[in-house]
């Protein structure tokens, strides 16, 4: 009996493996926009009376980080801007976030509040598996 080279065992494994993901198709996600805006603002004061403050406007684009989230961390989902192609609408909001199926039922409403990596891996798993 001949043994086979571990190279050779390792490339089959990894061809297989390959195969299997090539032929899962992704699903589908249309991330609806979601901006957060906040303020900040500092104050100085070099002696008593003498204080200088200044403010500024912050936006972030919560839906656009979502969107890298998933094209860097999750092979099963396609971020797409038609929403009439997408197979599950995702709406963003600051307490949780809810994943619509195509006809509009709510699929999954994810707990994660925090992080939008947090998000991104919550509703990947759910893809993942459904």
């Amino acid at each position: 009996m001949r043994l086979l080279p571990l190279a050779t065992i390792m490339l089959s494994c990894l061809a297989v493996a390959f195969a299997q993901n090539a032929t899962t198709p992704s699903k589908r996600i249309y991330i609806e926009e979601y901006l957060r805006s906040g303020a900040i603002a500092t104050v100085n004061c070099s002696s008593p009376g003498n204080c200088v403050g200044t403010g500024s406007g912050l936006e972030r684009n919560i839906s656009l980080e979502a969107t890298k989230g998933f094209t860097k961390s999750c092979p099963v989902v396609t971020v797409t801007d038609n929403r009439d192609a997408a197979d599950y609408v995702l709406k963003i909001n600051p307490g949780s976030s809810t994943l619509y199926s195509k006809d509009g039922d709510v699929a999954y409403i994810s707990p994660a509040r925090v992080r939008v990596a947090n998000l991104v891996k919550d509703v990947c798993n759910y893809v993942k598996d459904h």
